[in-house]
């Protein structure tokens, strides 16, 4: 126990140091999250994923293009109490789940692997304007190798953010 709290002090002191010498200059102020923005690793302005349609759209593609596929999930509405699921097709589902082997049953031949959804949405581009009606949306996209397929993805909004519908 009283390695452990030698330990402890060490850390704690460490840390008091290191944060006293990040803020040594008192003439800048420090920027909140809402002042700076949100950054991803390249520090790089980052907007947010739910915020519009394209946005949607947008994060879907560089998510392929990254192979960063964690935010696809902030795509999925929010899960439904009542229904006692998440309200979206399979489509989208899976979309928000490549390569998670672990929904491979429960996604059926909805599964798709890391490298397809790569490959097929890495070049996909939005085409024209959303077709927003109320609380619902329409996107035009084109995805695949080639750009050769045409798709719309259908969107909903829930307290003020776009979610999947479905494709």
């Amino acid at each position: 126990m009283k390695k452990a709290m030698t330990i402890f002090g060490a850390i704690l002191f460490a840390s008091v140091i290191l944060t006293s010498c990040e803020g040594s200059s008192s003439e800048e102020p420090a920027t909140t999250t809402e002042e700076s923005g949100n950054s991803n690793q390249s520090g790089n302005k980052v907007e947010d994923p739910n915020s519009s349609p394209e946005s949607v759209m947008n994060t879907i593609f560089q998510a392929a293009q990254s192979g960063e596929v964690g935010v696809l999930k902030s795509l999925l509405p929010p899960f439904d109490e009542k229904t006692g699921e998440i309200p979206c097709d399979g489509d989208c589902l899976a979309l928000c789940n490549p390569g998670n082997e672990s929904m491979k049953e429960e996604l059926g031949s909805n599964y798709t692997t890391l490298a397809d959804f790569k490959e097929y949405f890495s070049n996909g581009k939005i085409v024209g304007s959303p077709t927003i009606n109320g609380n619902e949306a329409e996107v035009n996209f084109l995805f695949g190798s080639n750009q050769d397929r045409n798709e719309t993805m259908n969107m909903q909004m829930i307290n003020g953010k776009w979610y999947l519908s479905s494709f």
